[in-house]
């Protein structure tokens, strides 16, 4: 934690790239959570192109990637900007969702879409975040999501498709995992 402070007031880019290069080879999950939360917090501009090609965005541990997205979905609405942190985690990310961390996304999503009346380009990346959720969220998860989501969906017409292909997805990986287990 203390070189990741060090590392946001000094802006080394070299050391930045270092540290996320060493948490990512030793699975070093308290490093990776500090190196994305502190993106979050201080961002200073070379930090989204060290992160984008570093691969922490991709490689996080599934521990790292649940700890620094259910801290900033606690803190705060997901961010309505293509390029914020959180969404670019959730989007690069190839980790399945924990539950905790699906739950306040879906709660989020459905404030969202209860708030914005249209589907016009406002939120275009929403529908990124909805597709990653159909391959990532617990499959078990998939008819309380269903019923959370499609009551939204009487006044936006506009993101049936979206959200109905993200439960089908959810539906089929969930008997998939029956059929297995």
């Amino acid at each position: 934690q203390a070189w990741v402070e060090w590392l946001d007031k000094t802006q080394s880019r070299l050391g930045l790239d270092a540290t996320i290069h060493a948490a990512l080879r030793d699975g070093a999950i308290a490093t990776q959570v500090a190196v994305l939360k502190r993106w979050e917090l201080r961002p200073f501009q070379p930090v989204w192109e060290i992160l984008h090609h570093s691969g922490i965005l991709r490689e996080a541990a599934p521990a790292a990637l649940h700890e620094a997205a259910t801290a900033w979905l606690q803190q705060q609405p997901v961010n309505s900007a293509e390029d914020a942190p959180l969404t670019q985690l959730l989007t690069l990310s190839e980790q399945p969702w924990d539950e905790t961390m699906t739950w306040l996304f879906a709660g989020h999503l459905a404030d969202w879409l209860r708030r914005n009346s249209n589907h016009q380009w406002k939120g275009w990346h929403y529908k990124k975040l909805i597709e990653k959720m159909g391959f990532y969220a617990p499959p078990a998860l998939h008819s309380t999501l269903q019923k959370t989501l499609l009551d939204q969906l009487d006044y936006l017409p506009g993101w049936t498709p979206t959200i109905e292909t993200m439960l089908e997805r959810l539906a089929l990986r969930k008997r998939v995992e029956e059929g297995l287990g």
